[in-house]
């Protein structure tokens, strides 16, 4: 934009990028857990032969950007700092800006012409044109590897269709699994058979049941703590369950349907699309009939399957369709609908401990 001087610019890029001073990504920035998400990014990341811009995709606080970290202290251990680009469009003085405008600025100031550039790209959806940018920087810079990420999976998933095919790959970053809980809050794995696979319980003896239930047993508490406070990285350490709450409520829930889908879709009613919502948390797991949820909230079931759709892209739902036994086809009957997280619901109707009698 014209009325937003270069010297801005270059002063926002500065901050945004420490390791162009340092040589080195902030330790707090890196995190000591690498997520399994990591090592698939890195796949398509660094392939010589199969190009391809990675876009992470997820809810808000699942560690998409310290993916990006992570990424970029890695680079730094065979490449110069000043050939790495992070820049957040959660800026609201960059979301003013073209992804070529910003380019321009870090080339003739940073990298000075340098041939290969790692460009980092986060929340990307607020870009101006953004799609129509990464297509171009694919065709045009082959030497260019680029990761962006994004909360909003509808407006990446339009896109894939048109300029994306051939040229990014989408991976979805889901909350923390058990396992990856466990792992980042430092509780030792049970020692299981080397042989045992979870789909063959019903084949094991009484004795092998015990020995497995002994060894897991003490994971126990772990998982009850687990469903209070979900698989958000931030949180997951935490034991005031009342705090993690507060915090999944403002920062995953509150800001993706009262500022991330109404800015992107067009959403007029929040309210409705709210009170939609809190259905959905009070009945987690179960059969969803559109035209009960359109009685019960008092609109048409057009809206109600237009905003499932926009839940489930935004990363805060998922449906489960039935298939029948053979899984070559989806059956027609209802899906059942599950929150991303089961902090999510208890975080929305304020449960704590009580929620675990039910277990």
């Amino acid at each position: 934009m014209s009325f937003i001087s270069q010297e801005k610019i270059l002063k926002v890029l500065i901050g945004f990028n420490p390791w162009w001073s340092s040589g080195q990504v902030p330790r707090d920035f890196i995190k000591p857990v690498k997520r399994l998400a990591l090592y698939e990014a890195k796949k398509y990341f660094y392939h010589t032969e199969i190009r391809r811009e990675v876009i992470l995709s997820g809810p808000r606080r699942v560690g998409k950007t310290t993916i990006m970290y992570q990424m970029i202290d890695d680079i730094l251990k065979h490449s110069s700092a000043k050939q790495i680009l992070y820049i957040s469009f959660d800026h609201p003085m960059l979301k003013l800006c073209e992804i070529g405008d910003i380019l321009e600025i870090f080339e003739n100031n940073i990298s000075q012409g340098t041939e290969q550039l790692y460009l980092f790209f986060d929340e990307i959806q607020y870009a101006s044109n953004w799609d129509t940018w990464l297509k171009t920087l694919y065709d045009q810079h082959p030497s260019y590897r680029i990761m962006a990420t994004g909360s909003a999976s509808p407006v990446l998933a339009s896109k894939v269709s048109e300029s994306g095919v051939g040229r990014w790959t989408q991976i979805k970053i889901p909350t923390l699994s058990f396992y990856e809980y466990i792992e980042m809050i430092g509780v030792n794995q049970p020692i299981l058979p080397s042989n045992f696979n979870p789909t063959q319980l019903s084949h094991l003896s009484r004795s092998e049941l015990s020995n497995i239930m002994i060894a897991v047993q003490p994971l126990q508490k772990h998982f009850h703590q687990y469903l209070l406070i979900g698989g958000f990285p931030e949180v997951a350490k935490t034991r005031d369950i009342p705090f993690a709450q507060k915090i999944i409520r403002e920062d995953v829930v509150d800001k993706v349907i009262k500022r991330d889908i109404v800015s992107l879709f067009n959403i007029r009613n929040v309210s409705e699309f709210e009170k939609i919502f809190l259905y959905l948390c009070m009945t987690s797991g179960n059969i969803i009939v559109a035209e009960t949820i359109a009685k019960e909230i008092g609109v048409s079931r057009p809206t109600i399957s237009n905003y499932l759709e926009l839940l489930e892209h935004a990363n805060l739902i998922y449906m489960s369709k039935p298939f029948e036994l053979k899984g070559k086809k989806i059956l027609k009957s209802k899906p059942k609908i599950y929150l991303a997280d089961p902090a999510i619901r208890n975080a929305v109707l304020m449960l704590g401990e009580e929620v675990l009698t039910d277990l």
